[in-house]
């Protein structure tokens, strides 16, 4: 019940505060890389509030300065911790006196350096935006499926009761992972068919499709 009204409420809150932006300002009017700054800007000055505008982007630039830390340790240190250290090479494994995977970092900001540089061969920063959006999405929306997969083959091929059970016994638990895979497949492939105007459409799709085949052959090699 909690997650269904969490879900509620979440969804009803970017409906509404969508809906109430559209209503000022129009989507044509800011684009996607800095989107956000350009909304407050032109909705605060309808409301003759612009000069909130600055402090508000200070708040917004310190803030993203914490999310940047968070999003720089977490992956690489996810990545160590949450799985079996046999899988690594011992460099990797390296870690800072604080528990910091330093060497893991090291590669994961060379690796996100070279995508972004491989980003620079299109045409805007909003092309580049949405090359790593898009390939971001698939590449979560590859591993939900797999996770769907899992459940739904461990629903019908083990007998004891599993610790998360869908309501509706085996039938609801099929309805459920239609349902989310459908999904799941269609947060795959639109992002690959629904090429920006004005990219280049080599390198969007080397990028959009590269990634994530490139993190399951990591993946793949790692495991086996």
């Amino acid at each position: 019940l909690a997650i269904i009204l969490a879900t509620i409420l979440i969804v009803l809150c970017y409906i509404i505060s969508t809906l109430a932006i559209i209503l000022v300002v129009s989507p044509n009017d800011f684009n996607t890389s800095n989107g956000i700054f350009e909304v407050m800007l032109k909705v605060l000055n309808q409301i003759h509030l612009g000069y909130i505008a600055s402090v508000a982007f200070i708040l917004i630039a310190i803030g993203n300065l914490g999310a940047m830390v968070l999003w720089l340790v977490s992956p690489a240190k996810m990545l160590i911790d949450g799985n079996d250290p046999k899988l690594f090479p011992k460099f990797i494994l390296k870690k800072t006196p604080d528990g910091l995977p330093i060497n893991a970092m090291i590669a994961q900001a060379i690796f996100i350096t070279f995508i972004v540089l491989l980003g620079n061969c299109l045409s805007t920063v909003d092309s580049v935006y949405n090359v790593l959006v898009m390939a971001t999405s698939v590449l979560i929306f590859v591993a939900y499926a797999l996770m769907l997969i899992a459940y739904i083959k461990m629903k019908f091929r083990v007998k004891e009761k599993l610790i998360f059970e869908v309501p509706g016994g085996k039938t609801g638990a099929l309805i459920a992972f239609t349902l989310a895979f459908l999904m799941c497949l269609a947060n795959i492939i639109i992002p690959i068919i629904s090429i920006p105007e004005g990219n280049n459409i080599f390198i969007y799709e080397l990028e959009v499709i590269g990634i994530p085949v490139l993190m399951g052959i990591i993946g793949f090699f790692m495991y086996k």
